[in-house]
C-alpha cells in the first residue's frame, strides 16, 4: 500500500506541460515522494517494491528533472547498494548509468563558492542563503552518489566515472563526509584498475599542477 501511495504521488503529479514544471505544488509532491522512497530503503521487506521497474524508473526521473529531490534520491541509492543482493537488480534496470551522468555533471566547486559566499556576506542575504542551501544540498548529493559509485566499483562493476569531478572535490571540497566518499572511490578504482591507468586518467583531466595539489592534500590528511 505504501509503495502504491509513493509511486502515485510520483506518476500523478508530474506535471501536464513544460508550464507546470516549477509550481510550488509540483516541487512539494516531488520531494514527498522521494523522501517517502528514501524512508522505505531502510526497510528490506520494501526491497522487491523499491527495485522493481516503476520504481527504478521514477526515483531515475526524480533524479533528472529535479534539484530539490537529488540528494534524497542518491541517499535511497545509497541505502539499497549497502546489501549486495539490491546491486544487479540496480544495474538491470539501468540506473547505474543515470547515477554515472549526475556524478559526471556535478560541480563541487560550485557548491564550495555558494557556501563561502554566505559566510562572508555581511547582511546574510536571502539570495546567499539560498545559494548555500542549494550548494550545501548539491554537496550531500555527490556525497552519496560518490558513496554508491564505489561500491559497485568494489563489486566489480563496469562503471563509468569522470575523474575530473575527482579532482574537483579533492580540491575545493573540505567537508569530511563528501572528501571520505570521495576518497573511497578512488580507492577502489586504484584496487580494481591499474594504478598508471587510473593515475593517467587523472593526469588527463587535471588543470596544471592540480594533481600535485590533490596528492600533497591527501598525504597531509
Amino acid at each position: 500500500v505504501k509503495m502504491d501511495i509513493a509511486y502515485r504521488i510520483v506518476v500523478f503529479s508530474l506535471p501536464e506541460s513544460d508550464a507546470q514544471t516549477r509550481t510550488a505544488d509540483f516541487v512539494q509532491h516531488q520531494v514527498f515522494a522521494a523522501r517517502l522512497l528514501n524512508d522505505m530503503a531502510d526497510f528490506p521487506e520494501f526491497f522487491p517494491s523499491l527495485l522493481s521497474s516503476t520504481t527504478m524508473n521514477a526515483l531515475c526521473l526524480l533524479l533528472t528533472q529535479l534539484a530539490e529531490v537529488e540528494a534524497l534520491v542518491l541517499h535511497c541509492f545509497a541505502r539499497l547498494s549497502e546489501w549486495l543482493d539490491n546491486l544487479e537488480p540496480i544495474v538491470d534496470q539501468g540506473a547505474l548509468e543515470y547515477l554515472s551522468q549526475f556524478f559526471r555533471t556535478s560541480r563541487p566547486s560550485m557548491c564550495v563558492a555558494a557556501k563561502r559566499k554566505l559566510g562572508s556576506s555581511s547582511r546574510g542575504d536571502r539570495e546567499s542563503e539560498s545559494s548555500a542551501t542549494v550548494g550545501e544540498r548539491h554537496l550531500r548529493a555527490i556525497q552519496y552518489c560518490a558513496s554508491v559509485l564505489a561500491t559497485f566499483v568494489r563489486f566489480g562493476s563496469s562503471v563509468s566515472v569522470e575523474y575530473s569531478v575527482i579532482l574537483e572535490a579533492l580540491q575545493h571540497t573540505s567537508d569530511i563526509k563528501v572528501l571520505a566518499e570521495i576518497s573511497r572511490l578512488l580507492y577502489w578504482l586504484l584496487r580494481r584498475h591499474s594504478p598508471n591507468e587510473v593515475l593517467s586518467r587523472l593526469e588527463a583531466a587535471a588543470q596544471p599542477s592540480s594533481l600535485q595539489t590533490v596528492v600533497a592534500t591527501l598525504c597531509s590528511a
